[in-house]
């Protein structure tokens, strides 16, 4: 071994101190890929939660017109309307803050931003792990620099791979044909055009604001 590769002020740490000291940081490890997925997981339920609070989008060709007080009556019918708010919003841009378009406005606006929010939620949350690692693999005391910077890089690529990739694919994949409807209720049972569109391009921005 290269003596410039040895730690020589872990040399002396006894094997049941080092091995605690790893079962700890690994137990760190864990606990915060997991609190990762809990937070992707928390934030896809709010979009999912507010977008069942909106009706479909319609196709508002055919309703060139809509009078305000029918776009109220559709409001109240909540997701069972025929989607005469969505029209009579887009044919009044100008009011999009005004009543009855107030929360209409604000939802769309949410369920849209919700895809930025993850992607730079991910770059920090994988930034700020990086250097949580890598004091939990000096905290290790590990015998060898390369020791250390190997638990370092394992521990940020799953992490990384975890956050970028299989997480997203996870929170928006439909599970309800296994009994997990109540947390892994995503949107797509398969890969279709709109899951490029609402997944593939979440997963494609992260990796280009690296």
């Amino acid at each position: 071994t290269d003596p410039d590769n040895i730690k020589w002020e872990n040399m002396s740490i006894k094997p049941f101190n080092r091995n605690a000291r790893r079962l700890f940081s690994w137990a760190v490890t864990i606990a915060l890929w997991i609190v990762s997925f809990a937070f992707m997981v928390f934030v896809r339920n709010q979009q999912r939660d507010v977008s069942d609070q909106v009706q479909p989008t319609k196709d508002c060709s055919g309703y060139p017109n809509v009078a305000k007080q029918d776009a109220i009556d559709d409001m109240e019918l909540g997701v069972n309307g025929q989607g005469l708010l969505e029209c009579y919003c887009r044919q009044h841009a100008s009011q999009a803050f005004s009543y009855p378009c107030t929360d209409w406005s604000i939802n769309r606006i949410f369920i849209a931003a919700i895809p930025f929010v993850i992607v730079f939620a991910i770059i920090i949350i994988n930034f700020i792990l990086q250097y949580v690692f890598k004091f939990l693999s000096s905290f290790e005391n590990h015998r060898s620099l390369s020791s250390e910077s190997l638990s370092k890089i394992l521990k940020i690529f799953v992490a990384q791979a975890l956050n970028t990739g299989v997480i997203i694919l996870i929170v928006n994949a439909k599970f309800s044909k296994i009994g997990v409807k109540e947390v892994f209720e995503g949107t797509f049972d398969d890969v279709t055009a709109q899951w490029f569109f609402d997944v593939g391009v979440t997963i494609v921005t992260i990796f280009l604001l690296k």
